[in-house]
């Protein structure tokens, strides 16, 4: 048993052998990847020996019967999608006569299935939400259902999922957790709390977040010594990460906000890697690229920026929408 849980990582499905992703040590730099249906199959390489569709080693059998290791991705790349301001039981508004009976289509849980298969499809390490995930504080219903059926789909993949609430869904966040409780919500009472990503090499990216913890912040988040208290705890921790991303739902260089307000300048001045915003439903332009400001009033720019909604419900929200794909590289690069 210990030989095969050294040769390779698993993940089985717990209602049935429907996935397996194998991955030989690195030095053999070999994987397989099989998605099945409710006739399982899988390719299987043993020491360089393919033993599809043949019978498996006993102690291989032995290993996939016994074993519930989490989902790893073989490779040095680390990858995350990204999403925000899903508002989830909004319905698009103000439609043309032609798409009326397409509203089911247009909307936010159509978006978030489509998010959800394409994290699969891609194989992503970990998605991760900046809030407003769904529009109000009292759906329970219908709206709720959408988002816990969505990140349960991810988590029974070995995908990880980490979140921070915004204005709209403090309470809704509170209680996705407590129903599905491999969800890892981030700062949740208006505490920045941080929360490390790993691949299947052991590669890490530490992710940094802070929740609302009621509907109206008028504080600024980022106006004390928190963040980088909790960065600090973090670091003596365990091996350091290769990159550090900030996940924060705030109105950016607005006086007198009342949704968790922050400026440029702190932004730029926080010891993350890139910020992944959430609240402005217009995303930012070359999100990797530094976020300057063209007045130079603001001090040096930073990176990242607002992801934008997942999807326009409205007509007076043109342009492109949608999940952001961030790969991080083993040199801690941003793609």
């Amino acid at each position: 048993m210990s030989v095969l849980t050294g040769l390779y990582q698993l993940w089985i499905k717990r209602r049935y052998l429907s996935q397996l992703y194998v991955t030989i040590d690195a030095d053999r730099a070999k994987r397989s990847w099989v998605r099945g249906n409710r006739h399982p199959r899988a390719v299987i390489l043993f020491n360089g020996t393919d033993f599809t569709p043949g019978p498996l080693p006993a102690g291989l059998q032995a290993t996939l019967n016994h074993l519930a290791l989490p989902l790893h991705r073989s490779g040095d790349r680390l990858k995350l999608l990204c999403v925000a301001d899903m508002h989830l039981g909004r319905v698009p508004a103000r439609l043309h006569e032609d798409l009326v009976d397409r509203v089911a289509e247009l909307g936010p849980s159509a978006a978030w299935r489509r998010a959800v298969e394409l994290a699969l499809d891609e194989r992503v390490d970990g998605v991760l939400l900046a809030g407003d995930l769904v529009d109000g504080g009292n759906d329970f219903f219908e709206a709720f259902a959408h988002l816990r059926d969505g990140v349960r789909r991810l988590t029974e993949h070995g995908v990880q999922v980490v979140a921070v609430a915004g204005n709209h869904d403090p309470e809704v966040l509170a209680r996705l957790v407590q129903v599905v409780p491999e969800v890892r919500l981030l700062g949740a009472g208006g505490a920045w709390e941080c929360f490390d990503l790993r691949s299947a090499s052991g590669a890490r990216v530490r992710v940094v977040g802070w929740s609302f913890p009621r509907r109206w912040v008028e504080e600024r988040p980022l106006a004390g010594g928190e963040l980088v208290a909790a960065l600090v705890e973090a670091a003596g921790s365990g091996p350091q990460p290769l990159t550090t991303l900030g996940l924060l739902h705030a109105d950016r260089d607005v006086s007198g906000s009342r949704y968790a307000p922050v400026s440029s300048a702190e932004l730029a001045a926080a010891p993350v890697d890139a910020w992944l915003l959430g609240h402005v439903h217009a995303p930012d332009a070359h999100l990797l690229e530094a976020q300057t400001d063209p007045s130079g009033l603001r001090g040096p720019g930073y990176r990242g920026g607002y992801l934008g909604s997942l999807c326009s419900n409205d007509p007076g929200e043109p342009g492109a929408r949608g999940a952001w794909l961030l790969e991080v590289s083993s040199d801690g690069s941003l793609d």
